[in-house]
């Protein structure tokens, strides 16, 4: 499921998609794509992190480009199985700076798990 998110997210305007616990970052603009088991879902966090300085960068991806390329989108996890993203309405607003000095904000999006 993550692999397909972030082969999703390369085809938006940021290309440096990266999984969560990568070792290496590269040079921001960039987003780190974190899976999480949750409740009947599993949460997809789309964290994206930017230079100090380019605030305005956030509000345009994290809420345009994010639904543009994420909302209801359908694929396939590790296993061939197919998902559908849902849109959680979650996301958090700017944090303070990394270790990287970069600033990130989030959007979080879900993926129900299928009942039989």
């Amino acid at each position: 499921m993550q692999g397909d998110i972030i082969a999703r997210l390369k085809t938006g305007s940021i290309k440096n998609i990266i999984p969560f616990g990568s070792d290496t970052f590269g040079l921001p603009p960039y987003v780190v794509v974190k899976t999480e088991t949750g409740i009947n879902q599993i949460r997809v966090r789309i964290i994206l992190h930017i230079e100090q300085g380019t605030q305005q960068l956030y509000k345009p991806y994290i809420f345009d480009e994010l639904s543009e390329l994420l909302k209801n989108y359908r694929g396939k996890d590790n296993f061939g199985n197919n998902f559908i993203l849902r849109d959680s309405g979650d996301w958090k607003e700017a944090s303070a700076v990394s270790d990287d000095k970069t600033l990130s904000m989030e959007r979080i999006f879900y993926s129900p798990f299928r009942t039989h």
